[in-house]
């Protein structure tokens, strides 16, 4: 593998390879998903929060959950899908606990060099978390509780069972059924490829 890896053209020219090398864990093909976004989603997390450093600090604890679950995705839709929603999440986790209802957005001169592809991108998974909120608003109340809670917020199914009162096989089992019903609703698309890869 590492032989194949030395070069990024090789990469590019199979997505499945890179699928399979992210599976093993592979380093250089994580720092490649890395030098793909990094830019990208640096800029998406400046448009919700102002601050430079916090806005690199999301984005760098983005790529730490994105190495933990490299194995489980199985498109680069998925991922580009993984990374601007738990960036996202991170910066309005940011800004509630800030007590600022008013989202800071980025400077204009920062703005006019952001890539067109990059402003694209960031327009897609805006429209991607959308469609995630109004899944998870089709499941009973309790269910979407526990979703929001593994999805939107990051949290175990322990830490889930803890904040509800209710036990771990309770949750898991609320995933699972959730897991079931967005299958049927989503025939396996992009968001729901998404929503497997949070759930996993």
């Amino acid at each position: 593998m590492n032989a194949i890896l030395g070069g990024a053209t090789q990469l590019d020219q199979s997505e499945q390879y890179l699928l399979a090398c992210l599976k093993d864990k592979n380093i250089q093909a994580i720092e490649r998903i890395f030098r793909s976004y990094a830019q990208a989603l640096y800029f998406h997390a400046r448009k919700m929060i102002k601050h430079q450093q916090d806005a690199q600090d999301i984005v760098s604890d983005t790529f730490l959950k994105f190495t933990e679950r490299s194995h489980n995705f199985d498109s680069l839709n998925g991922i580009q899908g993984f990374l601007y929603i738990t960036t996202t999440n991170a910066c309005l986790n940011y800004n509630r606990k800030r007590k600022n209802n008013r989202v800071d957005t980025i400077p204009l001169d920062d703005l006019a060099e952001l890539p067109d592809e990059s402003i694209r991108n960031s327009q897609i998974q805006s429209e991607l978390y959308n469609e995630l909120h109004q899944a998870i608003a089709r499941l009973p109340p309790k269910r979407q509780q526990i979703l929001r809670a593994l999805i939107l917020e990051g949290a175990s199914i322990r830490e889930v069972a803890q904040e509800l009162g209710l036990s771990e096989t309770t949750i898991s089992t609320s995933k699972n059924k959730a897991i079931v019903f967005f299958r049927e609703l989503l025939e396996n698309n992009q968001l729901f490829r998404m929503i497997l890869a949070f759930l996993r």
